[in-house]
């Protein structure tokens, strides 16, 4: 992925932006694939993602930190948590 897609699909899905950290959004579960040649890592429960050039900072609820190239980022996935709004 390019950095300006990834932040055009942060501030798509109402990522709050504080300097080169963008907040995920209350009421919402995080997770980023991003893809080892034929594998794929998945990381669940991101809380913020940090921007600094090329790569990124995932943070995570149980504050792991995943530095990645941006380019190796394959899709993100917001969705409500299960006690939000919209959760069928």
């Amino acid at each position: 992925m390019q950095v300006k897609n990834l932040l055009d699909i942060l501030a798509h899905n109402g990522f709050r932006k504080d300097g080169d950290t963008h907040h995920v959004p209350a009421g919402v579960s995080c997770t980023v694939y991003i893809g080892l040649g034929d594998e794929a890592l998945v990381i669940d429960r991101v809380s913020s993602v940090e921007t600094a050039g090329e790569v990124a900072t995932l943070v995570t609820l149980r504050r792991e930190r995943y530095a990645i190239e941006i380019a190796e980022l394959r899709a993100l996935r917001v969705i409500p948590e299960a006690s939000g709004p919209g959760y069928r």
